[in-house]
């Protein structure tokens, strides 16, 4: 099959010479060069997560990026902007906002809640000048793409052991320590 398509080549390419540019490609794309595997989000930006642009600063510095992650903590209102941490789990970031992201989005997530999963798409500012140098993304679009719930935190059955062998511990040294002041 290899030796049809080389021999229905338009390139000037035939032969052995065909076939090895075929394989030397195949090979420096396939194997030996690292490719950008985002996808892309609205307006051609990629899609990162927070950790992706913890890692590449400097590349994402200035550029436009669809951020995906959860929101997490406490929503911060400062007048017209709110800023929004939109987390991944080892590493946030800071998005500045319009306020009418708050129409859209649940509250942020923490130890009872999942917070909502949200795509921001926006300029990343590796030091942003307007915010102290820290980085952070300035929003112009948003989705959520999956609304968030409460976790469920369940102790397994065996702490409960546990918990009931210590509370039994407890309340037979009580009763000794009880019973050892009163006779002394």
């Amino acid at each position: 099959m290899m030796v049809q398509l080389l021999r229905g080549c338009q390139h000037g390419l035939s032969g052995p010479t065909a076939l090895l540019a075929v394989l030397l490609t195949a090979v420096l794309l396939g194997a030996g060069m690292p490719l950008p595997c985002h996808a892309l989000g609205r307006g051609g930006a990629p899609v990162v997560t927070p950790s992706d642009l913890a890692a590449e600063v400097r590349r994402y510095d200035g550029q436009q990026v669809t951020l995906r992650g959860e929101v997490i903590g406490t929503v911060m209102r400062r007048g017209e902007y709110v800023w929004v941490n939109v987390g991944d789990g080892s590493t946030a970031v800071g998005v500045w906002a319009p306020a009418r992201i708050l129409e859209e989005i649940g509250p942020g997530g923490g130890y009872a809640r999942e917070g909502d999963t949200v795509e921001v798409t926006g300029t990343f500012h590796a030091a942003c000048p307007l915010h102290g140098g820290d980085p952070d993304l300035h929003a112009v679009a948003w989705q959520v793409v999956e609304k968030g719930r409460a976790r469920e935190h369940r102790l397994p059955p065996w702490r409960w052991g546990i918990a009931a062998g210590l509370v039994g511990a407890g309340l037979v040294l009580t009763a000794a320590a009880t019973g050892l002041a009163r006779r002394g």
